[in-house]
């Protein structure tokens, strides 16, 4: 456990999560600690203390927060997570992601901790996952935040009104809108774990039609993932290898979306969609599919489209669109960074906590 905090208001806060690997719960969970820390007195538990990315934790602004990375047997990290909450008198806990809801709602009730709220990111749970949670809403926990409204409606049956909360993700530093120049050949990019939720099959499939129209365009795949050698697989078969790069875990992926001219999202499931939130913060129109709180994000025909999941001749119709339209291009990118600041900025998000942890 390290750092201090000073000249901090009541109540101690804490926030828990599995680890602070790459993936969208782990980078809402620092932009919590960002806005809370500076006012509250926080805690910040890493449950597998050792699973960090740095990019993840350079995130963090400053070192006026308390981190406590959780190390030892699963046992002895419960231990540890009982001792400091209740030395340090914690009131408020927030938890992300199934695991940590439900052992976070058991071991800070244990504690005395006065109000615990789990976090659900997903639309879309396997059935042990989804019996934890439901386990954890009912009788565990004070509330449930929900990233998406999409998600609140499917797993918050049941739950009185002010049980269900809906917090959506927020992106800090949203940049001015921005124009690209037209440019001969048109670079399409996509964001996000090499996984199955993210059905890489059909944004590979849409490419090759665009492909075989003779269409002056570059696909970049950015992130990482068990399904790698699949997507190469894929690439490969439909002789794309010269139109399609994947690009593993780099660091500069907020250069490589404003170098990019569209971004494309054919996921099966979403919550409020972190990758779309930044390629909005770059401008990019939006071409995606209609799933989570993706129609909360993009304005249909205003900042891009919307598609049913695994249509991929309709997906590539959009994006041949908007390869032969600069102008709605460029108007389409200026409305989604327009979206992203009247809707999730950082001041709204802590807003919408700290009204959250005042209320009695």
């Amino acid at each position: 456990m390290k750092g201090a905090q000073n000249n901090i208001t009541e109540p101690v806060l804490a926030i828990l999560v599995n680890s602070l690997e790459s993936g969208g719960a782990e980078k809402q969970s620092v932009y919590l600690l960002n806005v809370l820390k500076d006012k509250y007195k926080t805690l910040f538990f890493i449950f597998h203390g050792d699973l960090i990315d740095e990019k993840i934790f350079r995130l963090i602004e400053g070192d006026n927060y308390v981190l406590v990375q959780l190390r030892g047997n699963f046992f002895l990290k419960l231990v540890n997570l009982y001792r400091v909450l209740k030395d340090n008198n914690v009131k408020v806990f927030f938890t992300y992601l199934t695991k940590p809801n439900f052992w976070g709602s058991i071991i800070g009730s244990l504690a005395g901790v006065k109000k615990i709220y789990g976090g659900i990111r997903s639309t879309n749970l396997p059935i042990w996952k989804l019996i934890l949670e439901k386990i954890t809403m009912h009788f565990l926990s004070t509330g449930t935040i929900f990233n998406s409204y999409l998600a609140e409606e499917i797993f918050s049956k049941g739950l009185k009104a002010k049980h269900s909360i809906v917090i959506p993700n927020c992106l800090p530093f949203i940049s001015n809108a921005s124009i690209r120049t037209p440019k001969e050949c048109l670079t399409i990019i996509s964001v996000g774990r090499f996984h199955e939720a993210k059905d890489y099959k059909t944004a590979i499939n849409a490419i090759n039609l665009l492909v075989k129209k003779e269409l002056k365009i570059y696909y970049q795949i950015i992130g990482y993932g068990h399904l790698e050698s699949s997507i190469r697989k894929w690439i490969t078969e439909l002789h794309l290898n010269e139109s399609i790069e994947l690009i593993i875990n780099p660091s500069n992926i907020i250069e490589l979306l404003e170098k990019a001219d569209i971004y494309l999202s054919t996921s099966k499931y979403e919550g409020t969609s972190n990758s779309i939130m930044e390629a909005m913060n770059s401008s990019l129109p939006i071409v995606a599919t209609n799933v989570g709180d993706n129609n909360k994000l993009i304005f249909e025909g205003k900042s891009g489209y919307l598609h049913d999941v695994g249509d991929f001749k309709s997906i590539a119709d959009r994006l041949q669109f908007l390869i032969q339209n600069y102008e709605a291009r460029i108007n389409m990118g200026i409305k989604s960074n327009e979206i992203l600041r009247e809707n999730y900025s950082s001041k709204q998000f802590r807003d919408r906590y700290f009204k959250l942890i005042q209320t009695k």
